[in-house]
Formats: structure tokens, sequence, C-alpha cells
């Protein structure tokens, strides 16, 4: 009784502070660029993919992300924030679905502004989340776009 007690609050807890005790995503062979200039932002996106088993190409540039996608065309995603430096992230986009139309784009920003939703739509980005975003919502916004089978 004492142990089913224990066990019933170790949930609980794991459950409150979001942990996993296994992850339920291997992206191990997929490669994701994520262009994102805020430091903060990029080590927790580190932390949410690392133990996905996921490449990361990181840019901190929009010019930097155009560079890598030329470097690797089959680069599996991208994840671009708006504002960046040199190259804003709905440039970037355009130049991908111009160029590189079988990669899916999320962009992710904080400003969650409604024309910033209707532009990605404009241009075919494929999902649009705000920050701070939630683990969760991250994850599987990515999984829906490495798992969605393209048509050619």
């Amino acid at each position: 009784m004492q142990f089913c007690f224990l066990y019933l609050q170790l949930q609980s807890i794991i459950r409150r502070s979001n942990l996993m005790l296994s992850n339920p995503f291997n992206w191990s062979g997929k490669t994701v660029l994520i262009a994102e200039d805020d430091a903060l932002s990029r080590k927790l996106m580190g932390l949410y993919l690392t133990p996905t088993g996921v490449k990361i190409l990181w840019a901190t540039t929009g010019a930097e992300a155009l560079e890598l996608i030329q470097e690797h065309t089959q680069t599996d995603l991208a994840v671009l924030d708006i504002q960046m430096p040199l190259v804003n992230g709905f440039d970037v986009a355009r130049f991908l679905k111009r160029h590189h139309s079988h990669i899916p784009i999320i962009i992710q920003t904080a400003y969650a502004l409604p024309e910033y939703r209707k532009l990605c739509h404009e241009i075919g980005c494929d999902d649009y989340i705000t920050k701070p975003f939630e683990k969760n919502k991250l994850l599987e916004s990515i999984q829906k776009q490495l798992t969605e089978v393209a048509v050619y």
C-alpha cells in the first residue's frame, strides 16, 4: 500500500514538472535547421530537442540560415524566428518555398500578431507557434511536420 502511494506521488511530481521518463520522439536520421538569434531560446530548444536524436543545424541570422540550407539541401524541417539580423524569417521562408519547397517550415515568434500569422499562411509556412512556447507544443509541431507524407 505504501509503495502504491509513493508511486502515485512520484507520478504527480513528474506530471507537474513536465519531465518525461522516456522520450516519445525518435528523430534520428532527421535534420532540422533552427534559425534563432536569441541565445536563451536556442538553449531551450536544444534542451528540448537533444533527447530526440535529431541533427540540428544552428543559425543565428537569416543569412546564416540561407547558407546552411544551400549546404544541406536534404534538411527535413526549418524552424525560423521572424525577427533576426540581416535577413528576417519571412524572407528565409520565401526563399525556402521557392527553391526548396519540400522542406516544411515552422515559424516561431514572440510577436503574436494576426498579420504575422496571415503572412505566414500566404508564404506557405506549415505551422506558426508563439514564444514562450511550451515544450509539448514545439515537439508536437515538429513531429507533425516530420511525419506528414509529402505529395509531389
